[in-house]
């Protein structure tokens, strides 16, 4: 098992006279089933010159999981990066071979994803983020792409703007989501140092801030220190900002700073032993378990 952070972002089309007026018209049922019909080389998407994309599975959610979306879409963004085929080297012997990929080929990476539908023109896109994977605004341009393409291939005109966006939540929210608050780190400005210790700033060799790191013990919960921490000391000195992290009643975790607005959680999935490759249905069920 390993962890996956997943980001919350909004997907909205807006209608083109009216810039702050959703557009609702757009049919995504057509344009899903016209996208799942695409040979697997059409939709492919250059996210840059030697990183491409392509949403490599699809599907619908049962109505029975959509909690209370209109429509509830799972799938898989599937990138690469190729132009290069460096010789392989062994950490066993350090032996070193040659690569037998094209240099048109890169490792697999994979980004799952929800799409649910508040309505057709407001969309929440709940991703599974990866190093070299994908993006929430690669994805609306991705989606961007093969919207016009289906538009133009159907004769429609586009009435519409997709405009990307992350959800936000205030730090109460996110501090009461979570079940156990376990760490905290408190990061004060080294001024302090000479300020209050009376120790010159010139002979420390300190970085910005120095950093309290404060950690509950096994099963406890730190809440009511971080709680006092907020009220008593935060807003009275010198301390910058506030890194929390903890567990939610389903065992997911979440770190943040206090000043953070995105909406991010992590989630623990099973990887494939052989390919280092999250399972896909073992995910699957992770993101239907966040909304």
């Amino acid at each position: 098992m390993t962890s996956r952070r997943i980001t919350f972002h909004v997907l909205k089309m807006f209608k083109n006279n009216n810039k702050s007026t959703l557009y609702n018209d757009f049919d995504f049922e057509s344009f899903f089933y016209w996208f799942k019909d695409l040979s697997d080389d059409l939709k492919v998407y250059y996210i840059s010159k030697t990183k491409f994309t392509s949403i490599d599975y699809f599907e619908e959610i049962d109505k029975k999981y959509c909690q209370g979306f209109n429509r509830v879409f799972f799938g898989m963004f599937s990138t690469g990066n190729h132009g290069s085929r460096r010789n392989l080297k062994d950490s066993k012997d350090n032996s070193k071979r040659d690569n037998p990929k094209r240099i048109s080929e890169g490792e697999e990476q994979e980004n799952y994803f929800l799409l649910c539908f508040n309505s057709p023109g407001n969309v929440e896109l709940i991703l599974q983020n990866a190093g070299r994977g994908v993006t929430s605004i690669n994805i609306k341009n991705y989606f961007d792409k093969f919207f016009n393409r289906f538009l133009s291939e159907h004769g429609y005109d586009k009435e519409f703007i997709l405009k990307e966006g992350t959800i936000v939540e205030t730090t109460d929210i996110m501090i009461d989501r979570l079940d156990r608050i376990t760490k905290t780190k408190i990061f004060i400005d080294k001024s302090i140092l000479s300020d209050e210790l009376d120790i010159s700033d010139r002979t420390v060799q300190a970085k910005a801030d120095l950093i309290i790191d404060v950690r509950a013990r096994r099963g406890q919960d730190i809440r009511e220190f971080l709680e006092d921490l907020r009220q008593k000391v935060v807003y009275k000195s010198k301390i910058d900002k506030v890194w929390i992290e903890g567990k939610d009643n389903n065992g997911n975790s979440s770190n943040f700073f206090i000043d953070q607005v995105q909406k991010s959680v992590f989630i623990d999935v099973e990887i494939d032993l052989n390919t280092a490759a999250i399972v896909m249905p073992e995910v699957k069920k992770a993101l239907l378990n966040l909304i």
